[in-house]
């Protein structure tokens, strides 16, 4: 019995006489089928398999260009990754708070604004007397205030002033005092003084004489603007005066009291006003005393007419 033919460098042997096929004797007679080595362009490729590109032993193919990845500096660093998305986020929230923010500010500020404070000033402090009268010697006036260079009196050029602050003067006609003007809330005149309720200074001229309201025009009303009631300025309430007329022998002088409404603080309406603000709509003026004058009547002068005694 022969061996059928292997592959390529297979020996045959007859199994009975040992003999090759040429009558050489050898050994019994065995098969090897030996497989050649086949090259490695042979071989069929992983892709020719039809296995998928992601298969790990796949290769990309060495044409094929990898972009290289970024590195965290290209990415500004981690701080640097946000989102355009999460900048808006962030940005809408705030910029609907600032835009409430600035309409109330707008609202607010586009309105009168009040400022408080009373006019004339409430006097916290020791009131101190002002010992002074009519008909005196101007050299009294500057033992008690000190002495002070005269100035010519806006209401008469034959009178000379000698002003204490802009609130307290003194008014002579050859060196003798013919008037004394007081605005101050600290300086009393015998219990009178600026700031003082119309109920208290009535009180404080009944005891000197008999009160007299000279008659003129009404109080012009005030007017409201934004909740409160004002005039035009602080200089343009209205005024009332009350009137005592002392004679000898208690002297010749009259004592004038101007009354005007308290100024509770000033209504800044945005533009150049500045109101006086007296009251609110609800509440009642309160007149106090502005100005405390007393006059002589022993000569002609722009504050007392013709003289009396």
């Amino acid at each position: 019995m022969r061996a059928r033919k292997g592959g390529q460098g297979a020996a045959i042997f007859d199994a009975g006489t040992g003999e090759g096929p040429e009558g050489r004797t050898g050994p019994r007679e065995t098969t090897c089928t030996c497989r050649t080595s086949t090259s490695r362009a042979s071989r069929p490729s992983i892709a020719d398999k039809g296995e998928p590109p992601t298969h790990p032993l796949y290769k990309r193919p060495p044409s094929a260009a990898v972009p290289a990845p970024k590195t965290e500096a290209e990415f500004g660093g981690r701080s640097g990754r946000i989102s355009f998305k999460g900048l808006k986020d962030r940005f809408i929230p705030i910029a609907l708070v600032a835009i409430v923010v600035l309409l109330v500010t707008l609202a607010v500020t586009s309105g009168p604004r009040f400022t408080a404070g009373n006019y004339p000033v409430t006097n916290t402090g020791a009131l101190r007397p002002l010992p002074l009268v009519p008909n005196q010697n101007i050299t009294v006036a500057f033992g008690t205030l000190g002495p002070k260079a005269p100035k010519a009196n806006p209401d008469s050029p034959r009178l000379a002033r000698y002003t204490y602050g802009s609130d307290l003067s003194v008014d002579a006609a050859n060196g003798i005092i013919y008037a004394v003007t007081v605005r101050v809330p600290n300086r009393s005149w015998r219990g009178l003084h600026a700031g003082l309720p119309e109920e208290t200074a009535r009180g404080v001229l009944a005891r000197l004489g008999s009160i007299r309201e000279p008659e003129g025009a009404a109080p012009a009303p005030p007017q409201e603007v934004g909740g409160y009631w004002v005039y035009p300025s602080l200089d343009e309430r209205p005024a009332r005066v009350l009137q005592v007329s002392l004679r000898p022998p208690n002297g010749c002088f009259d004592v004038q009291v101007e009354l005007r409404p308290q100024a509770i603080g000033l209504l800044d309406d945005g533009g150049d006003t500045r109101y006086a603000v007296v009251g609110r709509e609800s509440s009642a003026l309160n007149w106090v005393v502005h100005q405390v004058r007393v006059v002589s009547r022993s000569v002609r002068g722009p504050y007392s007419g013709v003289p009396a005694c």
